[in-house]
Formats: structure tokens, sequence, C-alpha cells
């Protein structure tokens, strides 16, 4: 996945429960992590280089699983599903897997 050419085709508003949610990019997000999910704000940050410090960018499908991480804990709590929200393999595993399947359809 990491090494496959695509195009990042991230939204920048979507509907999730009747709420518009934004999209944005965000070199300056926490440095230990490269997407947040704000429920309060209805809104998903991601960053495109690995840290602030560096130059270094993202792979493509990378920018594209983080995004799906994170849109992943907007819907289970637009859900109110807060157990599986905050269970982090459980979203990663579910992204990883949902990243495959957009990558791979023809």
């Amino acid at each position: 996945m990491a090494n496959q050419k695509v195009k990042v085709d991230i939204p920048t508003t979507f509907n999730l429960g009747g709420v518009v949610w934004t999209t944005r990019k965000d070199e300056s997000i926490d440095e230990d992590v490269v997407g947040r999910c704000s429920h309060r704000e209805s809104v998903i940050e991601y960053r495109s280089k690995i840290n602030r410090s560096s130059d270094k960018k993202l792979s493509e499908s990378s920018i594209k699983n983080t995004f799906n991480h994170e849109l992943i804990h907007a819907i289970l709590g637009t859900m109110a599903e807060w157990e599986l929200h905050d269970n982090e393999k459980f979203v990663q595993s579910f992204a990883n897997l949902l990243t495959e399947y957009e990558l791979s359809k023809k």
C-alpha cells in the first residue's frame, strides 16, 4: 500500500448525521500524531509531513489511511459507539482495510 501511487482524494466537507464536517491539512498538529478528529468542532485535521520539523512527506496512501482512520472515529462518535471509538486497534485495523479496499478497487 505504501509504495502505490495514488491520488489523495480527501473531501473538504462531508455530512455525518446531519452535521457538516470539514477537513484541513495542518502541519502543526501534535508531534506524536498525524491526524485528529474533533467532534466538538466537527473537523478532521491531518498532516502531510512525517513531523513538524521535517520536510519529508508522508506517502499518498499514508495520508489516505490517516484520513480514513479519523473518519472512522467521526462515524463511530456520531453513532455514539464510544467503546469502539476509543479502541485504537479496532479503528486502525478498520482504516487499514478500508484504505486497502479503496486503493485496490477497479
